[in-house]
């Protein structure tokens, strides 16, 4: 976020008024804001990249929400959820074999509730028929990463698993700005580790 927009988020919170875009009379509000964020906001704060006074007053009740890798319990509820959510979307009864969840549960889900979310929505867009099985599943779920070998360092273990990553995620979604939004990381930085593993050209 801008810091001039932290600035302004920061009065509304503080003064709960507001100005219409084009308006130049404050407006009193009543309302109760949910924040979300994926980024490290206290690492942010002493960065000097978040405003310190913003990020006490957003923190008044934090809850910690674990990624999707590590609840994989979650995974088959979220996914007759969203099942139920795009069939009643697009007119479908389309229903999923038990084994494309079990692929879905050993995937490790980089981007998340929403990464899952929009793999269903497709299934249930582009899966010809009533039943999705496995072979409607997109590519970054039928390839497993090649884990390291034993005794390797720890930055090559890092390295060969934030690839397989990034070459999946552009295999599936195509471009860097997708991928980007996908994994989580703004787009110069999907760059720049797709060239340095050789996924894109340095152009």
């Amino acid at each position: 976020m801008p810091p001039f927009l932290q600035v302004k988020l920061l009065r509304a919170l503080q003064d709960k008024t507001i100005t219409r875009v084009g308006g130049v009379e404050p407006i009193k509000v009543n309302v109760r804001i949910v924040a979300a964020t994926h980024r490290h906001l206290a690492q942010m704060v002493k960065e000097g990249t978040f405003r310190e006074d913003l990020y006490y007053r957003l923190m008044v009740v934090p809850l910690h929400i674990a990624p999707l890798r590590d609840r994989k319990e979650d995974i088959p509820l979220l996914v007759v959820h969203f099942l139920d959510k795009f069939n009643q979307s697009f007119g479908f009864t389309k229903t999923m074999l038990p084994e494309v969840i079990d692929r879905m549960t050993e995937y490790s889900w980089p981007g998340n509730v929403r990464e899952l979310e929009n793999v269903i929505e497709r299934l249930i867009v582009t899966t010809p028929g009533d039943e999705i099985d496995v072979a409607s599943l997109p590519v970054s779920l039928h390839v497993k990463p090649v884990l390291p070998k034993p005794g390797a360092k720890l930055k090559e273990a890092v390295e060969s698993t934030e690839k397989y990553l990034l070459a999946s995620t552009l295999k599936e979604y195509g471009t860097l700005q997708l991928a980007a939004n996908v994994l989580g990381i703004d787009r110069s930085t999907c760059f720049r580790k797709a060239v340095k593993y050789g996924l894109v050209a340095n152009k």
